[in-house]
């Protein structure tokens, strides 16, 4: 876990298994969203935040993104949570569903649940009001480049109340929510004992 604009970034590595993402004149089979669609890799590669959705055999058809599945997501040892970001959009329409954090340590037994949205990638505006962190030019399907659609990536973020002691968390089991980013905002805040 790296640390990043004070954010605390989850190494998702361990849970892609979605291509979403293509370089020009790749087929990378079903694509993002079932239908070979995908995003141009390399309009992705300058984002700010590339380093983190970059992975072995970027555009070239590996997994790349985190399509939710009700997957646990190990955190580094136990971790105070404040809240979670994350970059990402969803396939066939926008969505607003929860993200579980799983109590630990003197939290173990608690949970709570972090309601995130993300719009549709190919939602011309926010649906729940998310930051629009890419505009493609272009989508690109079975390895061919279609004018006119343009993917977006969004960013959406959700608080605790009050902060809870972490291990994991629990993503949503709906895999049209496609995370490319994951971080947890930490801190002190847990709950008194």
């Amino acid at each position: 876990m790296t640390t990043e604009h004070g954010h605390e970034l989850i190494d998702l590595a361990p849970y892609v298994d979605n291509a979403g993402c293509a370089l020009p004149g790749i087929d990378i089979g079903p694509g993002f969203d079932g239908f070979g669609r995908a995003f141009p890799a390399e309009e992705l590669d300058l984002l700010e935040e590339h380093e983190g959705l970059r992975t072995p055999g970027w555009g070239r058809g590996a997994p790349d993104n985190v399509a939710c599945d009700g997957q646990r997501v190990l955190l580094p040892g136990p971790v105070p949570v404040r809240g979670i970001r994350l970059l990402g959009a969803c396939s066939g329409g926008s969505i607003l569903d929860e993200i579980t954090v799983e109590g630990d340590g003197p939290d173990r037994g608690r949970s709570l649940a972090l309601r995130v949205a993300l719009s549709d990638f190919l939602a011309v505006r926010p649906y729940f009001g998310e930051e629009e962190r890419a505009v493609c030019s272009l989508l690109r399907e079975g390895g061919k480049d279609v004018r006119g659609p343009r993917p977006r990536l969004w960013s959406s973020g959700a608080d605790l109340a009050e902060g809870l002691t972490s291990r994991s968390l629990r993503l949503p089991i709906n895999p049209q929510i496609h995370i490319f980013r994951l971080s947890i905002v930490a801190g002190s805040g847990t709950r008194a004992r």
